[in-house]
């Protein structure tokens, strides 16, 4: 009896999964989205008649934001007591040879 259960819900699932399969139409899907996508680039152009920018901020803003949160995040591993000891060594050592 359950290898009959069995069987039935193996059919079921099968057949559910063929009709799926059929059902789907990935060349009507894939017109829609080329459709969709020129569209978009139609509007985008003619919205943007003359400036094209990619990007809002130029690479040096970005780059000064990103080293100031780095430091900003690692001040207090840069800034202990040791390496501030360290580098004034350094500084009297390196101007002592000089």
């Amino acid at each position: 009896n359950s290898s009959s259960d069995g069987e039935r819900t193996g059919a079921i699932c099968k057949t559910t999964r063929e009709e799926l399969i059929q059902a789907w139409d990935g060349t009507a899907i894939a017109d829609q989205m080329d459709l969709a996508t020129l569209d978009d680039k139609d509007d985008d152009k003619a919205h943007n008649m003359g400036s094209v920018k990619k990007y809002n901020t130029t690479w040096a803003f970005q780059y000064k934001c990103l080293v100031h949160r780095s430091l900003k995040n690692s001040r207090s591993a840069i800034f202990t007591p040791i390496n501030l000891i360290k580098s004034a060594a350094l500084g009297i050592v390196a101007g002592a040879l000089w």
